[in-house]
């Protein structure tokens, strides 16, 4: 893992949303399909300014892609709501 990468926690689950092998991703990134795959196992993380790019280009949100945005809104909700829910 490189000293400044970010961990993409739902790459894998975005590219099976819209239908993409590993070469396909890693061509519409710009990347390799190795690249594309050592970062879906978590071998190798990409770049801070590659993430940005990724999440930019796919319209989603680099939360989600990091995998953080369900683990925010439940803190959220729990800070909020506690055990109503």
């Amino acid at each position: 893992m490189t000293k400044n990468g970010v961990v993409f926690k739902n790459l894998r689950a975005y590219r099976d949303a819209f239908g993409l092998s590993q070469l396909e991703a890693a061509r519409l990134h710009a990347v390799s399909q190795i690249t594309w795959s050592r970062w879906e196992r978590h071998v190798r993380t990409p770049s801070p300014k590659t993430a940005k790019r990724i999440a930019k280009s796919t319209g989603v949100p680099i939360e989600i892609l990091l995998g953080i945005a369900l683990l925010l809104l439940a803190f959220f909700f729990d800070d909020h709501f506690g055990s109503c829910l």
